[in-house]
């Protein structure tokens, strides 16, 4: 059997930079961020995905609630990245690793996450590189647990990887850094703001 690899979507975030519009309503091909990403990690080869929420949870949740997914609000997500990291983590077992997928990257396709998992062999990280710079998105595997628990604050998953081996790596280009913190970045990636 190959190993069991779900997505966790991290969209708990407070898309600050882009106030008072949310990054993850930007539409690309008139569908919202959220919807889209959701779509491409449906159409792969993942097991399941987790989709953890936060800030605008109320605006969020009703475009995805049809989709494949399991909800989850982080109500401590003011407090940083990690709570939802370990949240969605969690969530994700007993699968073999749990890929960590921000919400806000445009250009991530099937494909893309097709790559990653048919890299990934359990007890082994997979990350997502640039120019061989690792970037996202990243698998942990199952045995990191411990780890994963004492994250805090408003970090991810980057320290664990940097002190972890083995890694592997799956070059995207710039795909792998891409994302759309700004209203500068959705409008150079092809999204548009809805108005209103």
């Amino acid at each position: 059997m190959p190993p069991e690899v779900v997505a966790v979507v991290l969209a708990a975030g407070r898309s600050s930079r882009t106030a008072p519009h949310h990054k993850l309503l930007a539409r690309y091909a008139d569908v919202p961020q959220i919807v889209r990403i959701i779509r491409c990690l449906a159409a792969s080869r993942l097991a399941g995905i987790v989709t953890v929420l936060g800030h605008d949870a109320h605006r969020l949740r009703p475009l995805i609630e049809e989709l494949p997914t399991r909800i989850l609000v982080n109500p401590d997500h003011e407090g940083g990245l990690s709570g939802s990291v370990k949240m969605g983590f969690a969530a994700g077992m007993p699968a073999d690793g749990v890929m960590m997928v921000p919400a806000d990257m445009p250009l991530l396709d099937t494909a893309d996450i097709d790559a990653l998992i048919a890299a990934f062999v359990p007890g082994t990280v997979v990350a997502a590189t640039d120019r061989s710079a690792t970037r996202n998105p990243v698998i942990l595997p199952a045995s990191m647990a411990a780890a994963v628990e004492t994250l805090s604050g408003d970090t991810g998953a980057r320290r664990l990887i940097r002190d972890y081996a083995p890694v592997r790596l799956v070059e995207l280009g710039a795909t792998a850094s891409c994302d759309i913190d700004t209203v500068e970045a959705i409008l150079s990636t092809g999204g548009h703001l809805p108005k209103g």
